[in-house]
């Protein structure tokens, strides 16, 4: 008999480590491959900066030239090569990783509602559990994802980015740097919880707009029967417009933050 487990996490960084957690080695190849990127992000500019200074000073002396642009070029390079190679062990991470987490998701999902009353199943609708649990399942990734590819490599790429300008260029400028990085991560954090709710409003109108439509076709002989398909259409029609409300609310959110957050990053550069 298989063990049920029916504690599962309530807050979603609680509910990644736990799938991550005994996968070190997969988390330690995600480090190196954010290490990377945010060497190359950082340090190409600064190699390109270097080449083209170099071309321009030593234009008239070919041999100074090739001397002095040898080493940039050579690094510039080579962080593109190896840049290419780290997406690669990236891809293939994910690809060992997410299918057996997908997978563990829903095993545990199911688990876990299995465990609930016979009340609350009387009192949700099948097809809703059912879309809650494919949903979970099938974007764990992407969840993952979000902190691989957009936070952590950003992260280091702004450290590495103020140390280079406090040590090559004026210690004011790394400063300035780090404030600007340290406000603009505050400001993606309350967007962040901001979306979250407003994201987690509109899972639930899909999830309830899914669960009204799938009761529906299960139960369509009776809804012939006794003539109640304007009452069912009726009450999907309140689903979709409901759906679409917090859609729309999520999106104008986003897009609000959206564009405070360029405009930040446009004023930095």
């Amino acid at each position: 008999m298989n063990k049920i487990e029916p504690y599962l996490p309530n807050t979603l960084t609680a509910l990644i480590w736990r799938y991550l957690k005994n996968r070190k080695l997969y988390l330690a190849g995600f480090f190196i491959v954010a290490l990377v990127w945010a060497s190359e992000m950082s340090l190409s500019p600064y190699l390109l900066k270097v080449i083209i200074d170099d071309v321009i000073q030593f234009s008239q002396n070919q041999t100074k030239l090739i001397s002095a642009i040898l080493i940039p070029a050579a690094l510039y390079i080579s962080m593109s090569i190896i840049l290419n190679v780290t997406f690669r062990l990236y891809d293939y991470i994910n690809l060992r990783l997410n299918p057996e987490i997908k997978a563990a998701v829903s095993k545990d999902m199911f688990t876990y509602l299995m465990e609930h009353s016979h009340t609350f199943f009387q009192n949700n609708f099948s097809g809703s559990l059912s879309r809650k649990i494919f949903d979970m399942g099938s974007n764990i990734d992407q969840i993952i994802g979000i902190f691989n590819e957009w936070f952590y490599p950003r992260l280091i790429a702004m450290v590495i980015a103020s140390v280079t300008l406090f040590v090559v260029v004026k210690p004011i400028f790394g400063i300035i740097l780090s404030v600007w990085a340290i406000a603009f991560v505050f400001l993606s954090f309350m967007a962040a919880k901001k979306s979250e709710n407003l994201a987690r409003l509109n899972s639930e109108a899909a999830a309830k707009m899914s669960g009204t439509l799938s009761d529906s076709v299960t139960n369509i002989m009776s809804v012939k029967l006794f003539s109640n398909a304007p009452s069912e259409i009726n009450r999907l029609n309140k689903d979709i417009d409901n759906l679409v409300d917090t859609d729309r609310n999520l999106q104008w959110t986003n897009l609000k933050f959206n564009f405070i957050q360029g405009l930040s990053v446009r004023l930095c550069e």
